[in-house]
């Protein structure tokens, strides 16, 4: 391990093995100290937090309904919302080997998210070299983004781990043109796919790095091509088995959910490419009223506060050290980050951008998660830029006559800057986080008893699924961009008997405005004092019906 980080060499440029006209065989120095330690370096401040998270998210509702429909053999209901996805049945597996469902759920993002420095280290060393692999997993194990969604019961600790696992089967299989990595990356990105849609990008770089591969090679031409045709059987025979094999008692075929472009659907249903989950029954009906409501619909931002809101968006879910290290990397490397074996990440990581926006621009909020995929494939500019400051750091202690016991201690100093800002930023986040949801479940256990009648819930949507999650009732989704009077109507007509306002999603110039449309057709605002402890951020209305 010493030799690997004992004095690391930032070099101008790196070898693009795409244009080598033979297959490239990687002879590399075995490392399982080096991954060890970076697998307990990603392990443990994964698990601290993991500790401070007893809540339950809204996506996890969604998810333990499908698991648990699974685990009973209900594949009508376990594959009603989201077709075949591999999340839900790693639930049910992790269930049936003792845990429940939180906890489960829990740990299992700990532990793949942890998982993901291995195969990252793998692509990248090979792509650049263990300097940049070392400095790129160190920085996504102290990402304060990624430690913070980590222990959620979500499925995107499980697609990185996938998509990492992807790009590492796929970059082997171009460079070294051998048909079995092609048939392992196949199997990796069918997963990634029936994990999260933006999985299917995938194809970029397989598309991408295989024609240019196969332009430059001199030999093996052919067996690039049957590796490329052998990676696009995988999926239809993974589908087929699953649906011939594991549903044989289905009474339908199933297949993963695809990308949605349209951007005239259902606000609801068209959700934009990467906000994840179909929404329950009622969330559905509750939308369908909002495109009824016409004018009382609030038109969306615009465009310039919403660019702000976007790169705000933006520089939170990449962090501001990361940013700064990746701005840094891409533009002392630019060069390299154009050249044909980075630029079709360059392109998925493009088409991410733009489907955040697009989410943004159909619902007026979206989550600091999303551009996690791009800061993964970017870990290794923001690692290259590590390294450089790292080499300034020892010249430094070098120019100032220290001893070399020190000129080498100065290579680590600003590693353990990053690391000391990072994990108080994820631990802050993460508690402000937690403290939310464990409010909203005290909501649903309040709302669970006080409640004389079989209790109905309209509110924002993290506090309406895990409030109906916690009471076992039903429950309505209502968006930013419903206006003051859409609200009353859609409680009124669909006869809630509990409103729950987010005061984080109120928009301070018609809330007032809300409040008065509610106590006109019946709804009295309980009183603070009667709600249970550390719920003062929401807003109760109820009533009779």
């Amino acid at each position: 391990m010493t030799n690997v980080i004992a004095d690391p060499v930032v070099l101008p440029d790196y070898p693009n093995v795409l244009t080598e006209p033979h297959p490239k065989r990687f002879e590399l120095a075995r490392r399982p100290l080096v991954l060890l330690g970076l697998v307990l370096l990603c392990f443990l401040p994964r698990a601290v937090i993991a500790v401070k998270c007893p809540s339950i998210g809204a996506d996890a509702t969604l998810y333990i309904k499908l698991a648990k429909a699974i685990d009973q053999g209900d594949f009508h209901v376990g594959l009603s919302d989201m077709r075949l996805n591999t999340y839900p049945v790693i639930l049910a597996g992790i269930h049936r080997l003792g845990f429940d469902w939180e906890t489960g759920g829990r740990w299992w993002g700990v532990v793949i998210a942890s998982l993901v420095v291995l195969p990252l280290y793998g692509w990248i060393r090979r792509q650049f070299d263990d300097y940049v692999a070392l400095a790129a997993c160190f920085l996504y194990a102290v990402h304060p983004r990624f430690i913070e969604w980590s222990p959620h019961v979500m499925r995107d600790p499980t697609f990185w781990f996938l998509l990492a696992l992807s790009l590492y089967f796929l970059w082997r299989a171009v460079c070294e043109v051998r048909p079995g990595m092609f048939a392992a990356a196949g199997i990796a990105s069918t997963l990634a796919v029936m994990t999260r849609r933006e999985g299917l990008f995938l194809l970029i770089p397989l598309l991408l790095w295989s024609l240019w591969r196969w332009l430059a090679l001199q030999e093996s031409r052919r067996r690039l091509v049957i590796g490329v045709l052998l990676f696009s059987l995988i999926p239809p025979a993974i589908f087929i088995f699953v649906n011939l094999i594991m549903l044989r008692g289905h009474s339908t075929w199933e297949f993963c959910r695809l990308p949605e472009f349209s951007m005239i659907e259902n606000l609801e249903e068209s959700v934009g490419i990467f906000n994840g989950e179909s929404p329950d029954e009622d969330a559905v009906e509750a939308s369908k009223d909002s495109l009824q409501a016409g004018a009382d619909h609030i038109p969306r931002m615009r465009i310039g506060k919403m660019t702000y809101k976007y790169l705000s968006l933006l520089e939170s879910g990449f962090t501001a050290v990361f940013g700064i290290l990746l701005v840094g990397g891409l533009w002392v490397w630019r060069k390299i980050w154009l050249r044909r074996d980075n630029r079709p990440l360059l392109y998925f990581s493009i088409v991410i951008m733009v489907g955040i926006w697009l989410d943004y621009w159909q619902l007026g909020q979206t989550s600091t998660r999303y551009p996690l995929t791009i800061a993964l494939m970017a870990t290794p500019f923001a690692g290259l830029a590590l390294l450089r400051i790292s080499q300034w750091s020892r010249n430094s202690a070098r120019k100032a006559n220290h001893g070399l016991r020190w000129q080498k201690a100065a290579l680590f100093v600003p590693a353990i800057l990053i690391a000391i800002a990072s994990f108080p930023e994820a631990l802050i986040a993460s508690s402000k986080r937690f403290e939310t949801l464990a409010a909203y479940s005290s909501l649903g256990h309040w709302v669970k008893t006080e409640s004389k009648v079989k209790p109905v819930v309209l509110g924002h949507e993290s506090v309406a699924k895990i409030v109906k999650y916690r009471a076992d009732c039903k429950a309505a989704v209502i968006h930013v961009l419903d206006s003051p009077s859409h609200i009353a109507k859609v409680a009124d007509n669909r006869r809630i008997n509990v409103v729950m306002l987010s005061k984080t999603k109120l928009r301070h110039f018609d809330s007032e405005k809300l409040f008065t449309e509610l106590e006109k057709i019946g709804y009295k605002r309980v009183n603070p004092s009667e709600l249970p402890p550390g719920t003062d951020r929401v807003v109760v209305f109820m009533r009779n019906t």
